[in-house]
């Protein structure tokens, strides 16, 4: 019997049995995640858990996590966010409804996420840059399946504190799991063996889901229409994402080619701004790279940039003139952890586009979460007309936490790119031509028109 089929099995006894139900509180957890959050003195990276936490977590085969990862979970759609949205503007229980929702979800998806971890091989599961991050996805695990049913605007205002503190305590979750991945690697006999490109695929899809649906609420908590913008300029994302990629090269290497921005200028459609926001900047600042990197400064030939509505879909085609991707490495550039950046504070990622290839393909940038924190390009076109109001984003985005504009460095920031365009149906796909660059083709569904057009497969 194999180890997902003897986990299930023992999830099956456990739910026959009647274990692993949210255990009662004493007192709210909500308030006292409030509390801690106030006094900033505690956090889930930095907090111990108490002991009795710690043996369920050293246990390992935990039934309880078994129990909640068999547990149904609710498809996540565009279509449907944008319907909260205007619901909780107009029904005043939508919200509490929408908190007792969020509750059910992000226990069982981080349950799933945690025997995905325990799956792993024990050259990666016991490297303490992982173990940390199971401890941390177990901490949350408990906290959250141990809440009291929100009921009332009061205990849905406890309960917002705990999900942007949880939300926040998370990101540094994206490091850890590429310093361990590319620790593993690094191993002389085991590390090239190891197969991990589905489970980064799996985790990260996940994490997409449970921020969506935390930043969600947070925003209809708050009086917003949620994370959803039902009109976002895509050329004006696209002419922001490229000033802030020039700010960035011309930091690094003193210059930066220009950006044309043709096609469909007044195109629009509704998509989340943080998710346009990363797609574009992780192509535009390794498209800069790579052209900077293959041409004198007096010279560099300008990357464009065209957008062109269809029918049910929106395209973006980013080309370069950056030399296109060495054949020899172009089959590794969507895998996790592949950088060709020597700028990597994880160690070298080896020879390739830096040194004649189009970064476009060969760089896995920042990886950097796109959610939360302010400062998004595409957030700079949420409502406004093509080039209007980037002044002050800019001036944002300058304030931003540098880690997230680095310009190069972890390895996921391309097969990131493309997990976020596929999240609601799209795709990032390369057209390489070696010897002189690449083009990189990002369609962006309009599924507000396209209602279950695609499968949940790819939010589990």
């Amino acid at each position: 019997m194999s180890a997902p089929q003897r986990l299930a099995q023992r999830a099956a006894v456990a739910l026959a049995a009647g274990r692993g139900g949210p255990a009662p509180l004493a007192a709210s957890a909500a308030t006292a995640a409030a509390g801690r959050s106030s006094s900033g003195s505690r956090g889930v990276w930095t907090e111990p858990p108490k002991d009795s936490e710690s043996a369920r977590v050293d246990s390992f085969y935990n039934t309880t996590v078994e129990t909640y990862a068999q547990l149904p979970i609710t498809q996540l759609s565009l279509q449907r966010l944008l319907e909260g949205g205007r619901s909780a503007a107009l029904d005043a229980g939508y919200v509490t409804a929408n908190a007792r929702e969020v509750q059910r979800e992000l226990p069982r998806r981080l349950a799933r996420r945690l025997l995905d971890l325990q799956l792993l091989p024990h050259l990666v599961v016991t490297n303490p840059h992982v173990n940390r991050v199971y401890k941390s996805y177990h901490h949350a695990f408990e906290v959250l399946r141990q809440l009291p049913p929100v009921a009332s605007p009061a205990d849905n205002a406890s309960f917002c504190v705990l999900l942007r503190r949880l939300v926040d305590e998370h990101a540094p979750m994206l490091d850890s799991l590429a310093a361990g991945l590319r620790e593993a690697k690094a191993r002389a006999l085991v590390g090239p063996a190891l197969q991990l490109d589905g489970f980064f695929d799996s985790m990260l899809r996940s994490r997409i889901t449970r921020r969506v649906l935390a930043e969600q609420h947070l925003a209809v908590s708050g009086g917003g229409g949620g994370v959803v913008d039902s009109a976002l300029s895509v050329a004006g994302a696209a002419e922001f994402a490229g000033q802030r990629a020039a700010m960035l090269c011309a930091e690094v290497f003193g210059t930066a080619p220009d950006v044309r921005v043709t096609g469909d200028i007044a195109a629009v459609l509704p998509y989340i701004p943080s998710h346009l926001d990363y797609i574009l900047y992780e192509v535009l600042k390794n498209a800069m790279r790579a052209t900077v990197e293959r041409h004198a400064a007096a010279r560099l030939p300008p990357v464009q940039i065209r957008v062109c509505a269809g029918a049910s879909a929106l395209t973006v085609r980013i080309s370069d003139q950056g030399g296109g991707i060495p054949e020899d490495i172009a089959p590794q550039v969507w895998g996790y952890g592949f950088t060709t950046s020597d700028l990597c504070p994880l160690g070298s990622g080896g020879g390739g586009a830096s040194s004649g290839g189009s970064g476009s393909g060969g760089d896995g940038g920042s990886g950097a979460d796109p959610g939360g924190g302010g400062a998004g390009v595409a957030a700079a076109a949420k409502g406004g007309s093509n080039g209007g109001g980037y002044g002050v984003q800019l001036a944002a985005a300058s304030e931003a936490p540098r880690q997230r504009y680095k310009l190069a460095g972890l390895g996921f920031g391309l097969p990131l790119s493309r997990l976020y365009a596929r999240y609601f149906g799209g795709e990032l796909a390369l057209q390489n031509m070696p010897g002189f660059g690449v083009d990189a083709y990002i369609t962006l569904r309009d599924l507000e028109g396209l209602r279950g057009s695609w499968s949940e497969r790819d939010q589990l």
